[in-house]
């Protein structure tokens, strides 16, 4: 009689824990294992303790994969960084940052037409460490804590916003600030043959990809690849007071 009343609570169990473990199987992908859960996977005897180790190292990894890569970053704050990183990083001191921000008149706060917001700081930091050579968008993601994407609208965005406030500056050479009388006067102490010298014309060319239109155009038989060259002026103290759009090589 005993016998028979323990039989059939027995198998209730079984299928009770084969119920169990089919809709443990069903979540695993997604969701992560309980104590309960990996309780009775133990008391089911389906697997050793090593093969249960396994899988919880398995769906660990899953789980950390399954996390946008720029998510596992925390968001960017400068106040976090030291100045040393920061003359590393941006080749600015920290708070010369924050002055920038103040001088070249930048807003708050940026959006860009997929709604991410980042502020004036963020974005003056992403933009000088763009310019790091070398130095790509990917290599940014664990610093800044945004994706790919994401960057590349925070750096574009800002760069056509300062260039947009302040483009008027390389446009010409007349400035208020430049006095070309002492410029002059400062080459000519040092040796210069004639005393209305100011600046220097120099210029430089940058490779491009081979075109499908104008290859002849863009073609240097000097460098032997194609290219486009810029010019500007650059005074003695090595400011550039103007700078001159690209040209063709055969311009």
């Amino acid at each position: 009689m005993a016998t028979r009343d323990v039989m059939p609570s027995i198998k209730h169990d079984n299928l009770h824990m084969c119920f169990v473990l089919s809709a443990m199987a069903t979540a695993m992908p997604t969701d992560p294992i309980s104590p309960e859960e990996y309780a009775l996977l133990q008391l089911s005897g389906l697997f050793s303790d090593d093969e249960l180790q396994a899988m919880m190292l398995v769906e660990a990894v899953d789980l950390q994969e399954a996390i946008p890569y720029h998510k596992r970053f925390d968001k960017f704050d400068l106040e976090l960084f030291s100045n040393d990183e920061c003359k590393q990083y941006f080749r600015f001191a920290k708070q010369d940052l924050f002055n920038l921000c103040d001088i070249l008149v930048m807003p708050p706060e940026y959006r860009s037409k997929s709604h991410l917001r980042w502020s004036n700081v963020e974005g003056l930091c992403a933009l000088l460490r763009r310019l790091a050579y070398p130095n790509r968008l990917s290599d940014m993601v664990p610093l800044f804590g945004h994706s790919v994407l994401q960057l590349s609208d925070v750096v574009n965005v800002t760069l056509a916003n300062l260039f947009v406030r302040h483009a008027h500056l390389l446009t010409t050479v007349s400035q208020n600030w430049l006095n070309h009388k002492e410029c002059a006067q400062a080459m000519f102490a040092k040796g210069a043959a004639l005393d209305n010298i100011w600046g220097f014309i120099d210029g430089t060319v940058r490779r491009t990809c081979k075109p499908k239109f104008g290859q002849r155009d863009l073609f240097s038989g000097h460098k032997r690849y194609h290219c486009l060259k810029y010019q500007h002026v650059m005074l003695p103290n090595g400011i550039i007071c103007t700078f001159i759009w690209p040209f063709p090589w055969q311009a």
